[in-house]
């Protein structure tokens, strides 16, 4: 039986994290497999451009995905300026909510830029029903602060992310919906910084300060 110390130990959560990346990129994959499938099965010329568009979906797709998960999870790559715009946009891609990025200072160092995608992506699926995120990246007092303020109708965040934002073991609920708040949690202890949330149906809002 796994104990409350195990379920928070880093190689758990690292485990966790990458379960909830490849479940992310399993949906473009999908789509990739099923247009070779058609490319090999068909000898029509409009079915092998759609087969090829496509492939050429999924693959972008897939490596926007796979971009924000090395940037969230492993604070990797190219993150600041234009990459974060497209970073921070990757969560809401396809979902029914949308992202306004009401101010974004450049020059915040990479783990308030990390926790911000992690931020983002709780929000995105806070808001699956639809609704919008409000993003503020900025110097605040002698720090940096990202928050996250999520508004729509069915707007909620689920009791496992609240647990990992906590930095408590997962009880119940779905792995990869806990594993990005456990790990903002621990980003936010290591730098020396403050996660503040709060959420109700309707509406939410999730911060992080750390020094600059």
């Amino acid at each position: 039986m796994i104990s409350d110390n195990d379920i928070l130990a880093p190689e758990v959560l690292a485990a966790k994290l990458l379960s909830r990346a490849l479940h992310d990129i399993a949906g473009p994959t999908s789509g990739l497999s099923a247009a070779l499938d058609l490319l090999h099965d068909s000898n029509s010329g409009d079915l092998h451009k759609e087969a090829l568009a496509l492939a050429r979906d999924s693959l972008t797709e897939m490596a926007a995905r796979m971009a924000f998960c090395r940037a969230a999870y492993a604070g990797a790559g190219e993150m600041d300026g234009e990459a974060f715009a497209v970073l921070a946009q990757t969560p809401f891609a396809g979902s029914r909510a949308r992202l306004e990025l009401s101010e974004v200072t450049p020059g915040a160092p990479r783990v308030v830029i990390q926790g911000a995608l992690i931020l983002l992506q709780i929000s995105a699926e806070g808001l699956a029903s639809g609704g919008v995120a409000r993003l503020t990246l900025k110097p605040h007092n002698a720090a940096w602060r990202a928050r996250v303020e999520g508004d729509g109708a069915r707007a909620r965040v689920v009791p496992e992310t609240l647990a990992g934002l906590e930095g408590l073991g997962l009880e119940s609920g779905l792995p990869g919906r806990w594993a990005p708040g456990r790990h903002l949690h621990a980003l936010a202890a290591s730098a020396g910084g403050s996660l503040k949330f709060s959420a109700q149906d309707g509406q939410f809002w999730l911060a992080l300060t750390c020094p600059g």
